[in-house]
């Protein structure tokens, strides 16, 4: 299992993350997706290079890996897991008790 240390829950990406993105040996990003169907699990590698980091209150994975790299001269190994929605309103609730396959994620988070 992670430690509960281990385990940002964040409602976006900011810089203020990037010390911790740096202490770290591998980060997964977790985020739902209005692109994919509902309960649709996509896992893809995140990398810093090239990203067109804006370094405003407001990050993409890729610009938060960016900014670490900027700042602190490196970046753990990075994913990105994104998991389908069915709404995004306002106040809507997200269902509890979604599994995701461990065989889904890459191997040095399994």
């Amino acid at each position: 299992g992670v430690p509960d240390d281990s385990v940002r829950v964040v409602g976006g990406l900011l810089p203020e993350l990037a010390a911790d993105v740096a202490a770290a040996d591998g980060v997964l990003f977790v985020d739902a997706s209005a692109d994919l169907a509902p309960g649709e699990v996509r896992v893809a590698p995140v990398s810093g290079t090239g990203a067109g980091a804006r370094w405003t209150h407001s990050l993409s994975p890729a610009d938060l890996l960016a900014l670490t790299a900027a700042v602190y001269g490196r970046t753990p190994p990075a994913d990105l897991v994104e998991v389908g929605g069915r709404t995004f309103e306002v106040g809507a609730r997200a269902p509890y008790g979604l599994r995701i396959p461990r065989a889904t994620f890459p191997p040095a988070v399994r």
